[in-house]
């Protein structure tokens, strides 16, 4: 994960390693600080990488056996644990900035809790459909393997309480995220 070390970076950092996940960071900490990093520091599922995301050898050492970025530059099939039925709620990360900047300025929002996501299931099945439709990935093919031990069928956030105290609504598709993210990186690569 790039901006590990930044004021949002960090609590996902904890979070994904609370619930056994491997993380590695990498920052430059141009915005963000080592202090934020102090909990996962020196625990065996976290690696700390320092350096720029532009720098295409601080980012090959960065992502040194992570497996899925792996298996695609090696055009390697990536793997859909299970029937690949199981849904999630991908939501485009510009969304959930507008979100903390409205809940900022908001009167109504004083510590509470909202959900913020698309609001639309989708399996991994058509996730995988619509991750093949881009150009980067047209025609790469996905191999299905044993369910993973710990997984849940589905998950949908009920945004009905943001949508109430800030008037929020996800503004951006799927596949339009996906293909935004996409362009992103072209640009931003070395």
């Amino acid at each position: 994960m790039t901006g590990g070390a930044g004021f949002i970076g960090n609590y996902l950092v904890d979070r994904l390693m609370s619930k056994g996940f491997d993380v590695i960071v990498l920052d430059d900490f141009s915005s963000g600080s080592m202090k934020n990093l102090d909990s996962p520091v020196g625990k065996s599922n976290f690696r700390l990488v320092n350096g720029d995301v532009r720098n295409k050898n601080v980012v090959k050492k960065a992502l040194k056996n992570v497996d899925v970025v792996d298996r695609l530059k090696r055009g390697e099939e990536p793997i859909i644990h299970g029937d690949g039925e199981q849904t999630r709620n991908f939501v485009f990360v510009g969304d959930v900035v507008d979100t903390y900047l409205r809940a900022m300025k908001s009167k109504n929002f004083a510590g509470d809790v909202i959900n913020v996501g698309a609001g639309v299931e989708v399996s991994i099945n058509r996730l995988a459909n619509v991750l093949t439709e881009l150009p980067n990935l047209h025609g790469v093919k996905f191999v299905y393997a044993e369910p993973m031990a710990v997984d849940i069928r589905r998950s949908c956030p009920d945004l009905s309480k943001a949508e109430r105290l800030l008037g929020y609504k996800p503004e951006v598709s799927l596949r339009k995220g996906l293909a935004m993210l996409f362009r992103e990186l072209r640009v931003r690569r070395p």
